[in-house]
């Protein structure tokens, strides 16, 4: 287990996009972002994109946004996650987030 986002840590103006069969699995962190953990970043996601079993000690068990932006296109799915606080799929602060 990671100590920040167990699958991905985007910090400082970081980008990631995630496209077409994705999947994340069983993914955790002690603290924040079981899967991602987003830092004044942006994040976008399309098409079948999947985040399933991941889980965080404190807060986001899938997606952790801290100023970051996130765009989430067709088809994303967050299945059995959670937190040991907030969040149990998301956790924002002063986040954005779009689904289209």
């Amino acid at each position: 287990s990671a100590s920040l986002g167990g699958a991905a840590v985007l910090t400082s103006d970081s980008s990631l996009e995630a496209h077409h069969e994705v999947t994340v699995a069983d993914c955790s962190s002690r603290t924040s972002g079981g899967a991602f953990y987003l830092l004044d970043s942006n994040m976008e996601t399309h098409h079948n994109v999947t985040v399933e079993g991941c889980s965080a000690g404190s807060n986001g068990g899938a997606f952790y946004l801290n100023g970051a932006n996130m765009e989430v296109h067709h088809n994303v799915t967050v299945e059995g996650c959670s937190a040991g606080s907030n969040g149990g799929a998301f956790y924002l602060s002063g986040a954005s987030m779009q689904a289209h």
